[in-house]
């Protein structure tokens, strides 16, 4: 069998892969192997894959021991050594290394855009709150600060007034090394979208609606799709994320791209070259019945066409989070009814007995989320708000 090599597996990764006849070599931080994947692969090798040379030699080790057709991530933090490994050892992946770097920095993405028709917003890098001051004076409107390479909501701070300006700053500075990036705050509504590209051609898989906890941090609480919008600007978002992936460089896998639209204009606020995390991934398959994971190794490595699988597709599907005021959490209850509701496609609870819960301020502290598919969005709504009340922390 065609062996390939996957840079921080999740269960359902290696599954794809093993469905359509590949096996896989991993490359996992320790702690991060569920007992299926220590069961599945053909060699799991151990290292802190963001050491980009740690993950060049065990990449090459493997090689060494091993005959594969591709390396492969679609974690967040394996982009990068993937894509590093791919240019270095002239290996056939789903990460390309010029499209990686150029998503992950928020500035460089920002200069990018400038080049294009898309609509981009002002921006400035602020290493001291002197830039800071006189960047939100210039625009004379809120400013969102956060990390050039921040991820998952953390240091991201919404100004609205001077007071806030040294605080939005060190909360930034927190979560990065280099200089943070304040931007005009886009109103309006927020949308993420899902997409498949083979070999430069890009297809929008999924629309997703957006909930926030609002300023000043922005964590999501919830994920709908599909996104109730009309054609016309569907078809517009449609055309903007295919000029985008066109100009990073993005080519094979997928992306998840977040935009906001506000005043009838259509916004950029970040790309990934990945799933969209949070179960957003899962939401479009069950409603798509496009398996993104299977599409990229075949397209990767010139494989037959995926035979889609025989899936009941749904018509509606939410992700919504589950949050709790800061408490010392002394008991649990009411997971097994939550579970038990029809509709609710999965639950994930990642608390214990004696762990202190505090008001979150990026999406880490979260404590966990339901899906809930329904014929409509009111109806998937309702399932898992249903499920999160059956659930009581005391």
């Amino acid at each position: 069998m065609t062996k390939v090599i996957v840079i921080g597996a999740k269960d359902h990764t290696v599954n794809c892969l093993n469905e359509i006849g590949l096996t896989a070599v991993l490359v996992q931080k320790p702690g991060t192997v569920s007992e299926y994947l220590t069961r599945i692969a053909v060699e799991i090798f151990y290292c802190d894959y963001e050491d980009e040379e740690e993950a060049l030699k065990t990449v090459e080790k493997i090689m060494e021991k091993h005959l594969v057709a591709g390396v492969f991530s679609f974690t967040e933090l394996g982009l990068y050594p993937c894509a590093l490994a791919a240019e270095r050892l002239s290996i056939r992946s789903n990460c390309n290394l010029n499209a990686v770097l150029l998503s992950r920095d928020k500035y460089r993405m920002r200069e990018l855009i400038k080049e294009t028709e898309l609509n981009n917003i002002d921006f400035k890098l602020v290493g001291e709150v002197e830039e800071l001051t006189c960047f939100f004076n210039q625009i004379a409107a809120p400013v969102i600060v956060k990390p050039q390479q921040g991820r998952g909501s953390r240091g991201v701070f919404l100004v609205e007034n001077e007071c806030q300006l040294s605080l939005a700053l060190q909360h930034a500075r927190k979560y990065s090394d280099g200089e943070p990036i304040a931007e005009r705050y886009v109103g309006g509504e927020e949308y993420s979208v899902e997409s498949l590209s083979k070999n430069g051609d890009h297809t929008v898989l999924a629309i997703t609606k957006k909930t926030t906890t609002g300023a000043p941090h922005f964590v999501e609480l919830s994920h709908i799709q599909p996104a109730p919008l009309g054609e016309t600007i569907r078809k517009s978002i449609e055309d903007t994320i295919e000029l985008l992936l066109t100009k990073i460089g993005h080519l094979t896998g997928p992306a998840h791209t977040e935009i906001k639209i506000e005043s009838g204009k259509i916004y950029i606020i970040e790309t990934h070259t990945r799933v969209g995390g949070d179960n957003i991934w899962k939401l479009t398959y069950l409603r798509t019945g496009v398996d993104v994971f299977k599409e990229t190794f075949v397209s990767v490595l010139g494989l037959e066409p995926v035979n889609s699988l025989a899936i009941t597709r749904v018509n509606a599907g939410v992700v919504k989070f589950i949050l709790h005021e800061s408490i010392e959490v002394n008991s649990i209850a009411g997971l097994d009814s939550a579970a038990s509701i029809e509709g609710v496609d999965c639950l994930e609870l990642n608390v214990r007995i004696g762990d202190r819960i505090k008001n979150p301020t990026n999406s880490h502290d979260r404590l966990g989320y339901v899906v809930g598919l329904g014929d409509s969005i009111a109806d998937a709504e309702r399932i898992a708000d249903r499920a999160i009340n059956c659930i009581r922390l005391n």
